[in-house]
């Protein structure tokens, strides 16, 4: 499956979500049991260090809500977004099998450019 791209707006200090249907070839929603999540907002899409990395726990998650209809959620608390710096960054994020079957399946779900906003009014 090819992935989306998608751009979006950050506020320093404002809780963010974002829900997407992963689709395959087919435009069919994507059964994303037995998957995991993560996803990492960088810089530059080269850069080695992630400024802000999205798992399934934590202040940053991502995760699937209908596993089965591909319908995945990405959710960043008020006090993850206050830490970001007001830039320009590029994100991917990615589903991959941990079932039992034989390899690991990564898909790449979505990926973009996200602009960070100062908070304006305090």
């Amino acid at each position: 499956m090819a992935s989306g791209d998608y751009n979006f707006c950050i506020t320093q200090g404002k809780p963010f979500s974002l829900s997407i249907t992963a689709r395959g070839s087919d435009g069919l929603p994507l059964d994303l049991t037995d998957y995991n999540f993560s996803g990492y907002f960088r810089g530059r899409f080269g850069d080695s260090s992630p400024i802000l990395t999205c798992q399934t726990t934590g202040a940053a998650q991502i995760y699937a809500t209908n596993p089965t209809g591909g319908v995945v959620l990405i959710s960043i608390t008020a006090a993850a977004t206050a830490l970001l710096p007001p830039t320009k960054l590029v994100y991917d994020l990615e589903a991959y099998n941990t079932g039992s079957g034989p390899g690991e399946e990564v898909i790449e779900l979505l990926r973009g450019r996200v602009n960070v906003w100062p908070e304006s009014t305090y």
